[in-house]
């Protein structure tokens, strides 16, 4: 593959439009990481780790990496993949097992990273995006809790690899829930109180789930950046209607709306302004993410590096 043409530009999470969710093809999988190093301006991809980096071959995985690309790594699906079996699983559990679990997972990350990083010669992973589970009523997080995890893992190497908590739509009575965990102010004060130098992410879809009102998502990185602890921006689309991406609201990260060369998902509420107006929000020294489904699921490659490549230009005209 060639290498990546640039190293400050845009962390793609490839795997949203990937071509091999539904069926593992290794030849198909390669042509699709190859392209999308081809697109001016990725800076290296987001990867999903749910019980590995890779759900069939991490080694191989690694191999496929163009030299220079960096990685940052998302536990979410993990988390969701747990609590469909453990509602009390989270860092920030009350329930001291929930929460042991969770840490425990997060040990299991810290050694692929390394693993990774020995593979390759070189440190590739910037951040681990941690997550404030649990969800349920029945075993509900708390700032104290996520405190003591963060601080737990704080005692860990990492190698330089900065630990971030992602936040996600915290469950509001009147409002759809995607994720419904903590608050933004509930995890800027566990990491204050851990005091352990992590980081926090904003996923643009998951804050607009979350207000309602996808005008009001510079809110929450203003809060978070004023915090002093903001370090990325990760847009990904949410539509107020019933798409194919799924129902109202739905978590299911569609495209940007269509812009001027008629690509992108129609319902979607991601535009260029609100993007520009998140970025500005966020200010100059943070990294910048895109995670974009693509449909029909059945779409021929072309099609999803084609909306790739266009997310990838509209994020980077966003932040001029």
């Amino acid at each position: 593959m060639p290498a990546p043409s640039s190293q400050s530009g845009v962390f793609v999470g490839a795997y949203a439009s990937s071509p091999t969710t539904q069926s593992w093809d290794p030849h198909l999988e390669r042509a699709y990481l190859s392209r999308i190093a081809e697109i001016p301006g990725v800076r290296g991809l987001e990867v999903p780790w749910i019980t590995s980096l890779h759900a069939h071959d991490q080694s191989w995985y690694a191999r496929q990496l163009p030299a220079g690309w960096e990685m940052v790594i998302t536990q979410i699906g993990g988390v969701v993949h747990r609590l469909a079996d453990d509602p009390a699983y989270g860092l920030a559990s009350a329930d001291p097992g929930g929460r042991a679990r969770a840490v425990a997972d997060v040990a299991s990350i810290r050694d692929d990273v390394a693993r990774l990083h020995d593979a390759l010669g070189r440190q590739v992973v910037i951040a681990i995006e941690l997550h404030s589970a649990p969800a349920s009523t029945a075993a509900h997080g708390t700032t104290a809790a996520l405190t003591e995890s963060l601080r737990e893992i704080a005692a860990w190497d990492f190698g330089g690899t900065q630990i971030l908590i992602e936040h996600c739509d915290e469950r509001q009575p009147e409002r759809p829930t995607a994720k419904g965990f903590l608050s933004v102010a509930e995890e800027l004060q566990a990491i204050t109180d851990a005091a352990t130098g992590a980081g926090m992410v904003v996923n643009w879809g998951r804050s607009a789930i979350e207000l309602g009102d996808p005008d009001l998502v510079p809110e929450h990185v203003r809060a978070i950046r004023e915090a002093g602890v903001l370090a990325g921006v990760v847009l990904s689309g949410v539509a107020d209607v019933a798409t194919d991406y799924g129902p109202a609201w739905a978590d299911a990260h569609p495209s940007f709306a269509p812009g001027r060369a008629g690509i992108g998902a129609d319902g979607s509420l991601l535009t260029d302004a609100r993007a520009a107006a998140t970025l500005a929000a966020a200010g100059p020294h943070v990294w910048c993410g895109l995670k974009i489904g693509c449909r029909p699921r059945n779409a021929p490659l072309e099609q999803r590096v084609s909306l790739i490549r266009s997310g990838v230009e509209r994020v980077l005209a966003a932040r001029t």
